[in-house]
């Protein structure tokens, strides 16, 4: 990552429309390499807006556990120097004991994590410091039974949505939410974003912090490609918006066809866990196939045993286009340098996991 970002540091540097901009790797899967440019103001931006939904005033003192090349990174360190209030960074990689001590020798009261950072907090038991205010849950969704449990532990997890495009945080759930059981759902849009809804159920955004514009690498070099209607930038999120707040629904990538018939993984997915009811890892990876489009393969980290009888019963209720193959196990899930769980490597390891024959 490193080495890419100097390439390309070394690239724009004779770019005008590059000037005082900070680029950040897109966290898309898909298409040609593209970087996400942002301004200082659009930044600084959304450093304000969080701060003001989280309450963070000079008296506070953030603490970055995040990669400070990721958009999450940079926005905390910006949050900071917005709110004129105490930073501290987590040196060396990611470890439960080495991070806890950090917290409790800076006395931090603001912490942004991904959901795999807080499920190691809870897999080791470990309580929060008495300083710790709130711990902002970002990368993904934080599964309901984890973030009871991180609170029972001390930890004031809340949930958010945002995205590299948006400089951060779009909707974050309400501190008020802390007095009750954790909910990923229902965020609330933060002051400063305006929010929309297309005839697609895709989420559009238009504010100050949003990005100036993709970098594309095209024949000839380097270009700023923008595609804005009047301000609004339509993301590939499918989401609700009821009343102010947000639920996040999936990604429009993540709907295949299957013997002609829709089906959105994501959705499927959510209530595979719920019908379920377990805390173990677990995603459905979409393989492809020549005769039906694709296969829908539910892998878990670890043991695979009990969870044939689970997607047995499950499929029970699934149309037959939608139903799911048998699960397959790997030992740990591949990873991003973020923490997110890699799809397309997970991908990789369902399709070469033998027979997917559709049954």
């Amino acid at each position: 990552m490193e080495e890419q970002s100097r390439g390309l540091e070394v690239l724009l540097a004779g770019e005008e429309w590059a000037r005082g901009a900070v680029v950040f790797a897109s966290s898309g899967s898909t298409g040609a390499p593209k970087w996400v440019l942002h301004r200082r103001e659009s930044l600084l931006a959304s450093a304000a807006m969080v701060n003001a939904h989280l309450g963070v005033s000079v008296d506070d003192s953030w603490l970055l556990a995040l990669p400070r090349w990721h958009v999450g990174g940079c926005g905390v360190a910006a949050r900071a120097h917005v709110a004129g209030c105490g930073y501290g960074e987590l040196e060396g990689r990611w470890d439960v004991a080495h991070f806890v001590g950090a917290v409790a020798a800076s006395g931090a009261t603001c912490v942004s994590l991904v959901p795999t950072q807080v499920h190691d907090l809870v897999s080791a038991g470990v309580r929060a410091p008495d300083s710790m205010r709130v711990v902002v849950v970002g990368g993904g969704a934080l599964d309901r039974s984890t973030g009871n449990a991180a609170r029972d532990l001390g930890w004031p997890v809340v949930q958010s949505y945002g995205m590299t495009e948006a400089a951060s945080q779009i909707a974050t759930a309400p501190l008020e939410n802390l007095e009750e059981g954790f909910d990923p759902d229902g965020m609330l849009v933060l002051p400063g974003w305006e929010v929309e809804v297309d005839e697609s159920g895709l989420l559009k955004i238009r504010g100050e912090a949003l990005f100036d514009g993709y970098v594309v690498e095209r024949e000839g070099g380097l270009s700023l490609l923008r595609d804005f209607e009047e301000g609004w930038f339509t993301s590939s999120d499918v989401v609700q918006l009821i009343g102010g707040k947000l639920t996040f629904c999936g990604r429009k990538d993540r709907t295949v066809k299957i013997l002609g018939e829709l089906v959105e993984v994501d959705r499927l997915e959510r209530e595979l866990l719920s019908f379920t009811g377990t805390d173990q890892e677990l995603r459905i990876v979409e393989v492809r196939d020549e005769r039906v489009g694709y296969r829908l393969v539910p892998v878990v980290e670890g043991r695979v045993l009990g969870w044939e009888a689970r997607v047995e019963k499950f499929n029970e209720g699934l149309p037959g286009f939608a139903r799911l193959m048998a699960p397959v196990a790997v030992e740990e899930f591949p990873r991003t340098a973020l923490g997110k769980v890699d799809l397309e490597a997970l991908r990789r390891l369902a399709a070469g996991c033998g027979s997917l024959g559709l049954e």
